[in-house]
């Protein structure tokens, strides 16, 4: 059975965060483009971070986190990063209580997308900075140019955004029309 949970954190470990819970200890977090500071840290800073930031979902929502984990990290310049952490599930690992070891995935190229059920309450502006995909009965906007903050947040609020394997797929499958708002 698949459960999530929504929480909202502010300034944990100095960030703007999103959490999400879903099934046991998987966790998906949303940091905003400010926070693209991941970028500049080394494996061993990377891992530091991540410690640190499963001592504060314990702390403020009451997420143990002991075990091992895969660790995604989705990066785009327009939305910030996403943080995937899955727990693994391996019995020989029990003694490894209270603690975490973690293996870090940094995907190469990564494509974020907005689905959306209608994309007449977006900006002009937005649809043509956009290319914009049709797929199983659905509309994604992929942004190939940056946006207002306004259309931006504007877009945050009808949209529902997608990212990882997902995206390649809509790429794929989908239908494009990417110069259909073009003057």
């Amino acid at each position: 059975m698949f459960t999530t949970q929504l929480f909202f954190s502010y300034n944990t470990l100095g960030d703007k965060m999103k959490v999400l819970k879903k099934d046991g200890k998987n966790v998906v977090i949303f940091l905003p483009s400010f926070n693209i500071f991941l970028d500049r840290l080394k494996k061993d800073e990377l891992e530091d971070y991540f410690r640190a930031l499963f001592l504060k979902l314990e702390e403020r929502y009451g997420i143990d986190q002991s075990g091992f984990y895969q660790i995604y990290v989705y990066k785009d310049i327009y939305y910030g990063v996403v943080l995937e952490i899955e727990e693994e599930e391996i019995p020989y690992l029990d003694y490894l209580d209270n603690e975490v070891e973690m293996n870090i995935h940094i995907p190469k190229e990564t494509i974020f997308m907005y689905q959306l059920e209608d994309i007449l309450a977006l900006d002009l502006d937005t649809l043509k900075a956009s290319d914009l995909y049709f797929y199983q009965n659905k509309f994604y906007i992929e942004l190939k140019k940056e946006i207002s903050k306004k259309n931006y947040f504007q877009l945050l609020e009808y949209g529902e955004l997608i990212y990882g394997d997902k995206t390649k797929k809509i790429q794929k499958l989908g239908k494009l029309f990417h110069s259909i708002f073009c003057e």
